[in-house]
């Protein structure tokens, strides 16, 4: 069915795929180790995801993260902003625009 997906645990999947993208795009060591980590466990959940379809909607947990990992070089926090090269934040700021368009005129064509 057609429907909306979302709740506290794509915001999580956000958060997580977030801060594992600020961690690839400025290639600070902690972050980019944290992000290692977040990838994993959000690698794991997805696989469990795959056996519990019935109870666990893994789009918006999917969702989430591509979000989160999009957005992550556009809104970096200040401390890292000149840190993500202006390209990268060009680029996933006109990608997310783009989906955002796609997803919001795709329900009403038939």
């Amino acid at each position: 069915p057609n429907s909306l997906s979302a709740g506290a645990s794509t915001s999580i999947f956000g958060l997580f795929a977030a801060i594992a993208g600020i961690g690839f795009f400025t290639g600070h060591p902690l972050l980019k180790q944290i992000g290692k980590t977040f990838t994993v466990l959000i690698a794991i959940n997805l696989f469990f995801n795959l056996f519990n379809l019935s109870t666990v909607n893994i789009w918006s947990h999917l969702g989430g993260a591509v979000g989160g990992l999009l957005l992550a070089p556009v809104f970096p926090p200040k401390y890292f902003k000149n840190s993500v090269p202006m390209q990268n934040r060009i680029l996933s700021g006109v990608t997310v625009v783009i989906l955002f368009m796609v997803f919001l005129i795709l329900p009403f064509i038939k």
